[in-house]
């Protein structure tokens, strides 16, 4: 429990005040990671930072700690106000790229399950769904966002069986033939 704790204690302490967004990297009492040279996003929420919103919604839907909802929907709130979603921010929430990809469209989506906001839920989860998932990272991702929304509704059992991971009863084995004996003239 003291490592889930210091977890969240970080996380409030990096987390921007406006926004809610949450650096790259950070030090164990949230301040920037000046160590970390090889980053040059270190300070940005870019692609290690929004796998947060993900964490908070299971944190959320699996143990309903209100830690976990609380930096969700500050992002959330951040999100909400965008009217173009980009893959990538900077600290203080000014777009780094000029595109949107799978991997942030399933962070943002994934986080709208501890928002209370249901038109932006609708909003996110339906341009997530409308996607198309594009690169294994991205696509698994997605996949990810996807069945903790379905978790998150109650619907997971309902979605799983519609995708066939329901569980199957596999045919018993055949078994192994003996092998044959080589000849040599």
């Amino acid at each position: 429990l003291k490592v889930l704790d210091k977890s969240y204690e970080i996380l409030f302490a990096s987390r921007d005040a406006n926004t809610g967004l949450l650096p790259e990297w950070t030090t164990g009492t949230g301040e920037s990671a000046t160590r970390v040279t090889w980053n040059k996003n270190r300070d940005n929420f870019t692609y290690n930072a929004i796998r947060v919103p993900w964490r908070m919604a299971m944190d959320w839907v699996e143990n309903k700690d209100p830690r976990a909802k609380d930096i969700g929907e500050k992002m959330n709130h951040f999100f909400a106000s965008q009217a173009t979603f980009y893959s990538g921010y900077t600290f203080d929430g000014k777009p780094l790229a000029n595109y949107l990809d799978g991997t942030f469209m399933s962070g943002i989506a994934s986080g709208a399950v501890v928002s209370s906001d249901a038109a932006f839920r609708d909003r996110v989860i339906n341009q997530l769904v409308a996607m198309k998932p594009s690169g294994y990272y991205s696509s698994s991702y997605r996949a990810l966002a996807l069945l903790t929304l379905a978790d998150a509704e109650g619907s997971f059992p309902k979605v799983a069986a519609s995708v066939g991971t329901a569980p199957v009863h596999a045919p018993a084995p055949e078994p192994t033939p003996a092998p044959k004996p080589i000849v040599t003239p």
